[in-house]
């Protein structure tokens, strides 16, 4: 072993020494800190009357600036106020000159005062009308049956009161089909305008373009679009745009689609995505910058030009509206108009790192957050709007005093200043509904290694957990010793299991056997109201002690309703946004996977879509031509036909008619098990399966490597 020189240990010494002052200076600087009540971080303290003091970082990740109206223009910087991140790019704001609002004159509030209620003629929609000088009209986009998202809006955001001398007004955007069964709500309210357009998730573009024609035809100076799940402050959007452009004008909370050479593996290119965009379509959008759908603002200007341009580009209706705005504008308009602003909060399932109203999040600090932001996106609960609604006009505690905040680290904890539960964390439903698409095309486990993880697919909900949810192994020592109904077919073949072990006798009778077993378990799984999505003939596995047949419960359960299938009413244009389950066969031929064109609307999976696939998958290679009159004897007067049978059953399930209630599907589904478990009582077929199984279990050993009788 090499010793250390005596210069290496005076080298380290010094080190030391240095290495201790710095630990020491460090100690007296956060001591004094928190003396004056500092806001504490990894990388710096800052202390609430001084400047910021930079120390030595454990992460290369440096603190926000806090309270700093002079970093929140400049790009990619931005600074915290209370909970909330503030960060504006706002060209338009920013050159001197150009504008009478310039950065000089335009600071972005980042408290508001209590939102004040307006009379009673706001309230019910009438006041402010359509007057010559009407400052903001405010599009919101609708269905017929969300009556009760209509009224959470009437009763909370729509009550503010307009700053003086600002007038605005708020309509509904439905398609005219909702027209004639909502004339009560129009003559109470007057604030639904119908379009001429089908109601659907794809056609919200001729919805909004429908309502930038009429903000065009009225004069407003801008126009608002939102959605009825979103939470608009109205009275700071309009305090806010008193110091504002009065042209050139493109202001929410900015988005990017990926370039051309992006497409794949970009979650858009994802048919189960509501978000999904086909590749033809998307060579028209691809590098567009626009403005998030949850809420944006158009200037009377760039409401011109988007009816302008919509004349001349004729894009496909079931594009994203947002992004189709964006398009029509035009990449020279964004770059000049564009203000993105991180007060218009996208979705409230997506907020700094977190989902905004999970239990982890302090009702203080979305106290905070609701007294600082222009709108809210994503209130599908509309419990949320009320509890927004009182934060903005009743006064709430805003500083939350819940320990020591460390704001460093992760993007959760660099805004919240705490560690939130992994629960909590913002979910990305593209990346989600991406993940599953995945699973759904890639799954093809080998099934001599599935076995080892084995759980039955009547498993208890604790053992299960929820839908697409990772399984959990149900650990019993039976697991291992299934043996593939694969490499069973495959040895009854002639081929055996790969090594040259086993093949297996497989009369008329075990094939019945197992087809009523196969049969039984569906029944069960549709009173379970229970499809598993990845079913196959890898799912099935052979007791070798009894020769019963098992299901494995896979990796992607999930459940449908007495009234609905499952992906069933989703909106469609194209056959593969509803391939939600069972893979290729969904991709391939499986009727219940394909889009009703005419209603835009996938037809959805129930118990008899599952039947199908394994009548296709499991069922069609043991009930192969021929098979009943394998190892039996010859026909006798009276003997049934079983091959006859199970054809027959094939029939009914391919031409069952999907328009029905899934309870028609739960029916035939069992009708059907009970049918064949008949046959199996018989006594020919029990005499024969007495005869064969001996002679089966020793061929099942084999696959599986032991010696006969072991």
């Amino acid at each position: 072993m090499r010793l250390p020189s005596s210069l290496n240990i005076r080298r380290a010494g010094v080190v030391f020494a240095i290495s201790l002052v710095l630990c020491i200076l460090f100690y007296l600087l956060a001591s004094d800190a928190t003396k004056h009540g500092s806001i504490k971080c990894n990388c710096s303290h800052k202390n609430l009357w001084e400047g910021e003091v930079l120390l030595f970082s454990r992460r290369k990740t440096t603190c926000l600036p806090r309270q700093s109206l002079d970093q929140v223009h400049y790009p990619q910087q931005g600074s915290m106020f209370g909970n909330l991140f503030v960060q504006l790019d706002c060209p338009s704001l920013t050159k001197q000159g150009i504008y009478q609002s310039t950065v000089s004159s335009y600071v972005p509030s980042t408290l508001f005062p209590l939102s004040r209620i307006a009379g009673r003629e706001r309230q019910l929609g009438s006041s402010n009308g359509l007057a010559a000088t009407l400052t903001l009209l405010v599009g919101i986009l609708s269905t017929c049956d969300a009556i009760k998202q209509r009224m959470a809006a009437r009763t909370t955001w729509m009550r503010f009161a307009a700053p003086e001398g600002a007038a605005w007004k708020a309509v509904f955007l439905l398609g005219s089909q909702c027209q004639n069964h909502l004339q009560r709500e129009q003559e109470k309210f007057g604030d639904l305008h119908f379009l001429p357009v089908e109601e659907s998730y794809y056609t919200l573009t001729p919805k909004v373009l429908g309502f930038f024609e009429y903000a065009e035809r009225v004069g407003a100076q801008y126009a608002l679009k939102t959605d009825d799940d979103t939470f608009v402050f109205v009275d700071r959007i309009l305090a806010e745009l008193e110091r504002m452009p009065e042209a050139c004008l493109y202001w929410g909370g900015s988005e990017k689609l990926p370039e051309l050479h992006q497409y794949r593996g970009s979650g858009i290119d994802v048919p189960l995505n509501k978000w999904y965009i086909s590749e033809d379509d998307f060579n028209v959008l691809a590098g567009t910058r626009y403005m998030a759908g949850g809420a944006y603002v158009l200037s009377k200007d760039l409401v011109r030009k988007v009816n302008e341009n919509v004349r001349w580009l004729d894009l496909p209706r079931n594009l994203p509206e947002d992004a189709v705005v964006g398009r029509l504008l035009g990449s020279a308009e964004y770059a000049a108009c564009h203000c993105s602003d991180t007060r218009v909060l996208k979705h409230i399932t997506d907020f700094q790192g977190a989902q905004l109203f999970h239990p982890s999040v302090y009702p203080c600090e979305r106290a905070d957050i609701s007294r600082r932001v222009l709108s809210i996106h994503g209130m599908k609960n509309t419990n949320h709007a009320y509890e927004v609604f009182r934060y903005a006009t009743q006064p709430h505690e805003l500083e939350c005093s819940v320990g020591e905040r460390v704001y460093s680290g992760f993007s959760a904890a660099k805004f919240w200043g705490r560690a939130l539960p992994r629960e909590s964390l913002a979910i990305n439903p593209i990346e989600k509904t991406s993940h599953l698409h995945q699973r759904l095309r890639s799954l093809k486990p080998d099934p001599w290694r599935r076995r080892n993880d084995f759980v039955p697919y009547d498993a208890p909900a604790a053992a299960a957990g929820p839908p697409t949810a990772e399984r959990t192994p149900a650990g019993n020592a039976s697991g291992p010793e299934l043996v593939p109904l694969r490499a069973v077919l495959r040895g009854a073949a002639g081929e055996g299991r790969p090594g040259g072990r086993g093949r297996v006798p497989l009369p008329w009778c075990v094939r019945l056997l197992w087809i009523s077993q196969a049969m039984e378990i569906l029944a069960r799984l549709s009173r379970m109201r229970t499809l598993l999505c990845d079913i196959d003939l890898n799912s099935f596995f052979v007791e070798p002690r009894t020769a019963e047949l098992r299901l494995d419960r896979g990796f992607l359960p999930v459940r449908y309703a007495n009234d609905t299938r499952h992906h069933g009413g989703s909106f469609c244009f194209r056959d593969a946004q509803c391939h939600a389950c069972f893979g290729g066969a969904a991709r391939q031929w499986l009727p219940a996977a394909r889009c009703n064109t005419t209603a835009g609307r996938c037809v959805g999976f129930d118990a008899a879509s599952q039947v199908q696939v394994v009548l296709n998958s499991v069922i069609g290679p043991l009930a192969v031509p021929g098979w009943s009159k394998i190892g039996r004897e010859r026909s006798k007067s009276g003997q049934r036909d079983f091959e006859l049978e199970i054809e027959s059953m094939k029939d009914r399930f391919v031409s069952f008619d999907h328009r029905g209630p899934p309870t028609a599907a739960d029916a035939l589904t069992q009708n059907a098990s009970l049918m064949i478990q008949d046959a199996v009582r018989g006594a020919e077929c029990r005499d024969c399966i007495r005869r064969s199984v001996p002679s089966l279990v020793q061929a099942l050993e084999s696959l599986m490597g032991k010696p006969p009788g072991s």
